[in-house]
């Protein structure tokens, strides 16, 4: 069993609101009619991972917005920033999102497109989010339209790439695939993704090389390990398998599916002490390894090691 990736965006937009961060939303209570204020609590909330704070903080940005006009000042304080509603609906359908809440989540992308059909990332997400509910055609709609508007997106090009692989469209995605490389040859989920499709079509060799090019960009990524080292058994390198699954626990220990394909790899070998205690540890608790590369916020300046989110998505044999 593989792992494909797709890549989410951005977990919350700023707005270029100067100054955020995460003491805001521990020492300073939002003024009761400051839209700003409340937007800056969200983010502040929503990056220390309270979801259901930032979601209250959005909601009330978004009834002040309703009342105050871009660019209008409240009476008790003076040049106000309002952040455009648009931003407001994005990030809300954002938590809504990582809540898989996805009838929500799509509710608040469709406002935000509706007061800015320019907004790249909402068509993104919002393809994100159909993708997640299997609506694999709406999904790649959305994210025609994002390619239209945005044809540089390596972002767009690989989720499309997924959703056509989801599809079965193999040749749709290996094109969406070389294309993102095109744009971003180190990119890590699109090397991952080309190489399932090269290893489901007997590409081996293929599929190995991928796999070696996007741990040797990013070797901290446990995923690559686990699905090289599918690659690998069906080569015959059981000892190169092993030694990729047992990389990807000691990178994640509590990935259940390194121990049960290497509990596969250990039987192969004849080993059948080590493959049943792999088994057993594969039915214990664990959870997926996350990736987090996310793209910068507007108005907070990026760091190398956070300018893109991946996440696990999907399964193929």
């Amino acid at each position: 069993m593989k792992r494909i990736l797709f890549i989410t965006l951005l977990a919350i937009v700023s707005f270029a609101l100067p100054g955020l961060s995460g003491a805001l939303a521990q020492t300073r209570l939002p003024r009761s009619n400051s839209t700003e204020d409340f937007f800056k609590r969200g983010v502040a909330r929503y990056l220390q991972g309270d979801l259901e704070g930032a979601m209250r903080d959005f909601d009330r940005a978004i009834d002040l917005a309703t009342t105050l006009s871009p660019g209008s000042v409240a009476a008790n304080h003076i040049g106000v920033i309002v952040p455009e509603a648009a931003v407001i609906h994005y990030n809300r359908g954002v938590i809504r999102y990582d809540l898989h809440d996805w009838d929500g989540a799509i509710a608040d992308f469709d406002e935000a497109l509706m007061l800015n059909p320019l907004h790249v990332m909402a068509w993104i997400k919002r393809g994100n989010t159909r993708m997640n509910k299997g609506d694999l055609d709406e999904a790649i709609n959305d994210i025609n339209q994002a390619i239209r508007l945005d044809p540089r997106s390596v972002i767009a090009w690989n989720n499309r790439g997924l959703a056509w692989q989801n599809k079965g469209k193999l040749d749709a995605a290996l094109s969406d695939y070389a294309r993102a490389l095109e744009l971003d040859p180190r990119l890590t989920v699109a090397l991952n993704n080309r190489a399932g499709i090269k290893h489901d079509r007997g590409d081996l060799r293929g599929a190995l090389n991928d796999y070696n090019r996007a741990i040797e960009i990013d070797p901290r990524l446990t995923l690559l390990y686990c699905n090289r080292g599918v690659t690998r058994k069906a080569l015959g390198d059981l000892k190169g398998a092993i030694a990729d699954y047992t990389e990807a626990i000691r990178l994640k220990p509590d990935f259940n599916l390194a121990y049960f394909n290497r509990s596969a790899a250990w039987r192969a070998m004849g080993k059948g002490f080590e493959a049943e205690q792999d088994f057993i540890r594969s039915m214990g608790p664990g959870k997926e390894p996350e990736v987090s590369l996310e793209p910068p916020f507007e108005g907070v300046p990026a760091t190398k090691e956070t300018n893109r989110k991946l996440q696990p998505k999907g399964n193929h044999q």
